[in-house]
């Protein structure tokens, strides 16, 4: 008996309890299992939960994690099928267990707690930032063109060309709907009104968009969909460093250009043509290939992949709108309004000092 994880998982999930209690103990050793919950510290996301359990003279932490049940059949497919399909097994989440609701209604995931060492948390440290950006390439190379590709896009997202039109259309529909509904000042109806003109104009840029990615995209590959530093792990492996990528819920068939626009904004801008080298350079040893897009071309790529990104959230938020939540709804739609106004080219003008260029060889 682990004291005090009953009662916590009550707090936290007490529609699982029946099925996460015996999980995690069996986790920890078994029905004979001893020991003391420390913590249950909650994450940023309230699906996701921190806990320490005291254990004889050690201390074992554990993070579990609550998805809905398409997301966890992703999660579980990239973690048991399509990362070990191209020997990237030991580079994903540290899965212990997983375990449906009775109802059907999500999946938690149990895994091994690897300490404080997000990327986010070291994006300052050169060799960390080499580790997570090779194991980016090392995805995008293995997949590239790979079998498996039709299997990632049915249980996963379509994050390719298609994204990009059925974003804009689906945020347009949604938003027009909420604009025709008695919406509370002319503020909101101005707003509305501000980003169905954005998406009435990334609907016209369309055929420009889709050939520009159909022409320097590069071939489709698998993309983790979420590519931020607080996703990716480097720990000290021997005399180097060790990358996981975790969180595989938006993951799905696309162009690199999609994880690389999210990735290298988490970065200043000086440091992100140097990084963006260091792929293409890893790149190019595992999967020659077409000839790298120009600086111009990777930042038409990136503003593509951001925009569609908008679009898409827009969408959602629109329709939490419909269904009631309109307060927080407009909060979102003006933060929604405020990133489109932000958008800036990911890669500076000009290298100088910035660092290095993108190659411009074959990959």
């Amino acid at each position: 008996m682990i004291e005090g994880l009953e009662r916590a998982l009550e707090e936290w999930a007490p529609e699982g309890v029946r099925e996460l209690l015996p999980a995690l103990e069996a986790v920890l050793g078994g029905t004979g299992a001893r020991g003391r919950l420390l913590a249950a510290q909650r994450m940023p996301r309230n699906r996701v939960r921190r806990l320490r359990v005291e254990q004889g003279d050690g201390v074992r932490g554990l993070i579990v994690k609550r998805f809905p049940p398409e997301r966890a059949q992703r999660e579980r497919a990239a973690i048991e099928r399509w990362l070990p399909a191209v020997g990237l097994a030991a580079h994903g989440p540290p899965l212990l267990a997983s375990i449906a609701d009775h109802s059907g209604r999500c999946t938690w995931f149990v895994y091994e707690d690897l300490g404080p060492c997000t990327l986010a948390e070291a994006a300052s440290d050169p060799r960390r930032v080499c580790a997570a950006t090779e194991l980016l390439a090392e995805l995008h190379a293995r997949f590239r063109d790979h079998a498996l590709l039709g299997e990632v896009r049915c249980l996963g997202a379509e994050l390719g060309t298609s994204f990009t039109a059925t974003s804009a259309r689906d945020a347009t529909r949604a938003l027009a709907t909420l604009s025709a509904q008695a919406l509370p000042g002319p503020e909101a109806r101005a707003l509305c009104a501000r980003l169905l003109e954005r998406l009435a104009q990334l609907r016209a840029e369309l055929p420009a968009r889709t050939a520009a990615l159909e022409a320097g995209g590069g071939p489709e590959t698998l993309v983790h969909g979420d590519a931020w530093t607080i996703n990716v792990l480097v720990r000290p492996a021997g005399s180097g460093f060790e990358a996981r990528l975790i969180d595989w819920d938006h993951a799905g068939v696309g162009f690199a250009s999609y994880d690389l626009s999210t990735f290298l904004q988490r970065f200043p801008a000086r440091a992100r043509s140097g990084i963006l080298a260091a792929y293409c350079a890893r790149y190019a040893l595992r999967a020659p290939g077409p000839r790298w897009p120009s600086r111009a071309e990777w930042n038409a790529l990136f503003d593509t992949a951001e925009r569609t990104r908008l679009a898409h959230t827009l969408m959602w938020r629109a329709l939490a709108g419909l269904e009631g939540h309109l307060d927080w709804a407009l909060e979102e739609l003006a933060a929604i309004e405020e990133a489109f106004a932000s958008l800036a080219p990911v890669l500076p003008a000009a290298a100088g000092a910035e660092g290095a260029p993108a190659p411009e060889g074959r990959a």
